[in-house]
């Protein structure tokens, strides 16, 4: 780090933003770029579950920033951090969309559904992983991105909400409805595998539950 940027690191991030504006400052963008390297690696990779393909997604997040730092309208775009992690969602659903990848569910057992699944419920975490991913499958793209950002540390709810352009009380309520919708789905498995059994079905074959 320069002396220049030194400098900058005192300056808010939209003082940055109108400086790299105005000035094209590759210092003002490296201060940037260091604030919110890791969260935006973090978001990437709770979409992609690929370590290598979230560095790549978050590196093309900043390539865009830096080419096209106009995009970010201080008059008409919430503050902006709000509008990087937008870019950076939206970026890697599109990259999801290009190349019909199938996001991974082997992270459905942290933080991000804990208590989802019981552990009296579900004890083999193979089998809950499943029950989660199936689950997870189901709901909707906004509804799951709700969630993603109610868990993901760095990122305050005024924040999530301003990503989501809903308002905060509207937010915290869509992630209550998406957890209890996921709570009902998962329920609804763990009956269907009492009765039927999730690895074979009751005849010997298997069994589909989408």
């Amino acid at each position: 780090m320069n002396v220049a940027q030194i400098w900058l690191q005192a300056e808010t991030d939209e003082n940055l933003m109108l400086t790299l504006q105005r000035q094209a400052s590759h210092d003002a963008f490296m201060v940037l770029v260091k604030r919110y390297n890791q969260i935006v690696f973090r978001l990437c990779f709770r979409m992609v579950r690929d370590h290598a393909l979230a560095e790549d997604l978050a590196q093309e997040v900043f390539i865009k920033l830096w080419q096209h730092p106009g995009r970010w309208d201080k008059n008409k775009s919430n503050r902006f951090r709000s509008w990087l992690f937008t870019v950076a969602i939206n970026h890697t659903h599109d990259e999801i969309r290009k190349k019909n990848r199938i996001p991974p569910h082997d992270h459905l057992n942290d933080d991000l559904t804990s208590g989802i699944v019981a552990d009296e419920d579900c004890s083999d975490d193979t089998e809950k992983e499943k029950i989660l991913a199936i689950a997870f499958n189901v709901m909707k793209e906004h509804e799951k991105n709700a969630m993603m950002l109610a868990y993901e540390k760095g990122i305050s709810n005024k924040d999530a909400a301003a990503v989501m352009g809903i308002t905060l009380k509207a937010y915290q309520s869509l992630v209550a409805r998406a957890k209890d919708k996921l709570r009902r789905r998962v329920a609804e498995l763990l009956t269907s595998e009492q009765e039927y059994d999730l690895k074979g079905g009751t005849d010997g074959e298997k069994t589909t539950y989408i």
